[in-house]
């Protein structure tokens, strides 16, 4: 999986100097405390911005994935999930991927989705298009999608504590 990648930073504004060294994540989370007491409005900004904490998420997944050193791998058998569920948890693995280092971006393409969902390319198409239509995927190029922040927001609010209370 890699080694963690560490971050760091200085942040020099209004007289104040201001050094950390830590994870993305973690500066990031540093970058807004530090702006939110310079600039309040900084807080209400944090509030409405959607982000993804990925050691959060990762620990939501327990018993639905599992992360081998080659790629994730998705537990809860295919058939208890509909087409829609499925395509999202492909999605959502490929940019679980991509934020561990296990893969360079975190688009896969319908054919791979048809492929691994053992769906016919015309229904993964059609899922598609309406998981775009919600805001849920982007298309990123033709025939190239990604689950989208709102995407996971969704999915970490219906599906994943569905699974989680059957068991995976």
């Amino acid at each position: 999986m890699g080694e963690e990648k560490r971050l760091e930073m200085k942040i020099r504004f209004d007289g104040k100097e201001v050094e950390f060294s830590g994870s993305a994540d973690e500066a990031i989370r540093f970058m807004w405390n530090f702006l939110t007491e310079q600039y309040p409005l900084y807080e209400v900004l944090r509030r409405l911005t959607l982000t993804v904490n990925t050691e959060e998420l990762l620990r939501e997944l327990e018993n639905i994935i599992a992360i081998t050193p080659e790629e994730i791998i998705i537990l809860t058998p295919r058939e208890e999930l509909s087409d829609k569920e499925y395509i999202l948890l492909l999605l959502l693995k490929a940019y679980l991927e991509y934020q561990l280092d296990m893969a360079d971006d975190y688009s896969i393409s319908l054919r791979e989705i048809s492929y691994r969902s053992g769906e016919p390319s015309g229904t993964v198409s059609g899922r598609l298009s309406e998981l775009v239509s919600d805001g849920w995927v982007r298309r990123v190029a033709r025939g190239r999608y990604e689950i989208t922040l709102l995407g996971i927001k969704r999915l970490r609010e219906t599906l994943i504590p569905d699974l989680q209370a059957s068991g995976g």
